[in-house]
């Protein structure tokens, strides 16, 4: 059963069991999901975003990266607090360009690759630019590590889907 943005939860065995997951609605609210099977939460955590597109965790968990897709077209990080269930500290994280930040995960390091107008970009945890995969498409949608080592790094463009093999392993406790 589908999950409602509007404060109602499907009963769903899988979800009611989730502990600590967040989503996001093109309603400008990210929300999370479960504390546990029996104390089911949904609640908004942050709600003054234009159109919350992706989000992922840093390696550790501590940082919770949003991207909004509306204006200003920017990627945002909140502090994940002590509970796992409420977020601080909204700040600005990067000002993509082309394009906005669609999909996107981070390394072991916590770099952040993200789609962009121009392919997938990279940033270092303190929002530095640190490098561009450029892909010969209009854009790109989404990317993801996987492979037998978690160091092929997947893009999805327009058209194509693209792989390229890295010297750095994807985080693999990010969703």
């Amino acid at each position: 059963m589908p999950i409602e943005y509007n404060g109602t939860v499907a009963e769903h065995a899988s979800v009611r069991e989730a502990v600590g997951i967040f989503d996001v609605s093109h309603m400008g609210k990210v929300a999370i999901f479960g504390t546990g099977a029996a104390d089911f939460v949904n609640s908004i955590v942050a709600n003054d975003l234009d159109r919350p597109n992706g989000l992922t965790f840093s390696p550790d968990e501590s940082l919770l990266y949003v991207s909004d897709t509306g204006e200003p077209k920017n990627m945002v990080v909140f502090d994940v607090n002590d509970d796992g269930a409420s977020l601080s500290d909204k700040r600005l994280f990067v000002k993509l360009s082309p394009g906005a930040s669609d999909g996107f995960r981070c390394d072991v390091q916590g770099n952040v690759w993200t789609s962009a107008g121009d392919g997938v970009q990279c940033f270092s945890p303190e929002g530095e630019l640190l490098g561009k995969i450029l892909i010969p498409e209009t854009r790109c949608a989404n990317c993801c590590f996987g492979g037998p080592d978690h160091t092929t790094l997947y893009i999805a463009g327009d058209t194509s889907l693209y792989s390229i093999d890295l010297d750095i392993k994807g985080a693999t406790n990010v969703s």
